[in-house]
């Protein structure tokens, strides 16, 4: 029973985190909640004991997709300026 409760608030927290990737307007929130759903995938991953997976996703998805993506949005904010 609890599995399946924290199984669902993870879920929904991916799902509403995508979500807000997609719909925020401001980029930088946008790679923000991108790096929400990482972290919610990350403890996903844990909760379904893959470890490896988990290290993996938290490799990727919390530091280096939105350390890519800072930087491409410095370059290209710069860029206007």
């Amino acid at each position: 029973m609890m599995f399946t409760l924290v199984n669902l608030l993870l879920l929904a927290g991916i799902a509403v985190t995508s979500w807000l990737a997609i719909r925020i307007d401001d980029l930088l929130g946008a790679v923000v909640a991108l790096a929400g759903t990482g972290a919610f995938m990350t403890a996903e991953y844990l909760l379904l004991q893959a470890p490896d997976v988990a290290m993996a996703e938290a490799a990727v998805g919390l530091v280096v997709t939105p350390i890519i993506f800072l930087t491409a949005l410095s370059k290209i904010k710069g860029g206007r300026s």
